[in-house]
């Protein structure tokens, strides 16, 4: 039973999705399309259609924001072909094994990258945090930098996983903002949700 009900959330869930996303190539805010759902689909609560909508992005945001997907993209790429040469240079690999490059291949940081490609919002928070806790290896190179032996490839691994950080906040703050939720004050009615108006263009 419980099995069938995480089945059907997770259906529901790509249906708004799908229609979050046709409504967005037509020009749509969040706010509009959120407003649209609500009355397609009573049965979900409005808070669950905007936790998906929030992390998907009109038209208007991915033109705005695009010079910081592609240049969050290319620090992303960027970092993964660094880890995977520093694994390859440490001779972490074992060559015995059909499969041993396959650890190389920095799995995570591809699927992080896949999803900013398509402006899936969800795994930005994840990488702000994975990235932080990266850029907080710099601290020893640096401080051997100063004394005149650094390890190049912990700072360029620490000085890359910085601008990720950078990068991946600024664009889950202002292209996948938080939504406000305004209750009804007669208490019958199902709570509101408010989105900010959207960066380069009207809310509709």
């Amino acid at each position: 039973m419980e099995r069938t009900k995480l089945l059907c959330s997770a259906m529901k869930k790509k249906e708004i999705r799908d229609l979050a996303e046709e409504r967005f190539q037509l020009g749509y805010s969040r706010q509009h399309v959120q407003n649209e759902l609500v009355l397609l689909h009573p049965e979900v609560p409005p808070k669950r259609i905007a936790g998906v909508i929030r992390y998907l992005a009109p038209e208007a945001t991915r033109t705005h924001f695009r010079i910081y997907q592609i240049g969050l993209l290319a620090v992303v790429v960027m970092a993964g072909a660094l880890q995977l040469a520093r694994t390859i240079n440490a001779g972490w690999i074992d060559r015995s094994q059909p499969w041993g490059w396959l650890s190389a291949v920095p799995f995570a940081t591809l699927f992080l990258g896949y999803s900013i490609y398509r402006w899936r919002g969800n795994g930005l928070s994840l990488l702000v945090v994975l990235s932080g806790i990266g850029a907080f290896g710099m601290m020893d190179p640096l401080r051997d930098m100063f004394n005149g032996h650094a390890d190049p490839w912990e700072l360029g691994s620490g000085s890359l996983s910085l601008l990720i950080s950078i990068l991946a906040g600024y664009l889950l703050s202002r292209a996948f903002p938080k939504f406000k939720v305004e209750e009804d004050p007669s208490g019958i009615g199902p709570p509101r949700i408010i989105f900010p108006q959207e960066t380069g263009m009207a809310m509709m």
